[in-house]
């Protein structure tokens, strides 16, 4: 699990820090091992419930973001076959890739949620953050004011165009479904073997400035807690990580209650 060196994990506070890493372009977008069944889920979803997974304030999306994503795979990824005929909107092309896209414009009171292709959200609807400025997006964020409403403003104006910067989220899930919305019922029944049953889910999450907007990438990932067995110092981070959640933060955490303690004693019996 490649992805698990990229964690930056630690008990808090503070609780968030902005943890962004240089992305060589080369590196910009991922092409899983499960893409094929990424797609289909993406355009399953696009046909039964599109107003769930796009959003949009303007017309048509910006060609400047569209048409740079449909060159960098002709040059880094030509052996993916996407369509005979190029598209150039957010509807067609956010539904033959891995990752998740969000599309924001600088305004007068600051960055913009303008449109949005986002099916693999961890339990939030792009058609509610559609036309939001960044501080308003993460109004449910616990700590989010406090913590990183400053350090996301200013690195979002300071960014300076096709440098591509990336950082990883990460929460504790009850599923290893791709697809979580928001309106999903909680699961009562308690949690057998966390190792089995429990999931990491992160996002790796890039941004990158074209022209007079930012393109923002989500492509999750997930896996079950078991596979953290290779990695002790992982293991250590999130026991740390998880014990210092406070009320906000238990209360921000979606299904916290239901995974924490298994989690918490699952890893402390591979501590001994």
């Amino acid at each position: 699990m490649n992805w698990f060196t990229e964690l930056k994990v630690d008990g808090g506070p503070p609780f968030w820090s902005l943890g962004v890493r240089h992305v060589p372009e080369e590196e910009w977008l991922l092409t899983p091992s499960d893409l094929q069944v990424r797609r289909d889920l993406k355009q399953t979803l696009w046909k039964q419930q599109p107003n769930a997974v796009y959003a949009s304030t303007i017309d048509k999306s910006p060609s400047s973001v569209t048409t740079l994503i449909h060159s960098w795979l002709q040059q880094y990824d030509p052996a993916r076959v996407l369509s005979p005929t190029f598209a150039p909107e957010l509807v067609w092309i956010g539904q033959q890739l891995a990752e998740d896209l969000v599309i924001l414009e600088r305004k007068e009171n600051g960055w913009v949620v303008i449109e949005g292709s986002l099916c693999f959200g961890f339990s939030w609807s792009i058609s509610d953050k559609v036309g939001l400025v960044m501080d308003d997006v993460h109004t449910p964020v616990a700590h989010y004011q406090s913590e990183m409403s400053t350090p996301v403003n200013k690195l979002f104006d300071r960014m300076v165009s096709d440098r591509i910067i990336a950082r990883r989220n990460l929460g504790l899930t009850d599923t290893s479904e791709l697809h979580l919305s928001p309106h999903r019922p909680n699961n009562p029944a308690p949690i057998g073997d966390a190792g089995s049953e429990v999931f990491l889910r992160s996002e790796r999450q890039t941004l990158r400035k074209i022209g007079e907007y930012i393109l923002f990438t989500i492509h999750t990932d997930i896996a079950p807690l078991k596979e953290t067995i290779q990695f002790p110092e992982l293991r250590h981070s999130l026991s740390k990580w998880i014990e210092s959640w406070d009320a906000e933060m238990l209360s921000y955490k979606h299904s916290a209650e239901r995974t924490r303690i298994p989690t918490l004693d699952w890893l402390n019996r591979c501590e001994q």
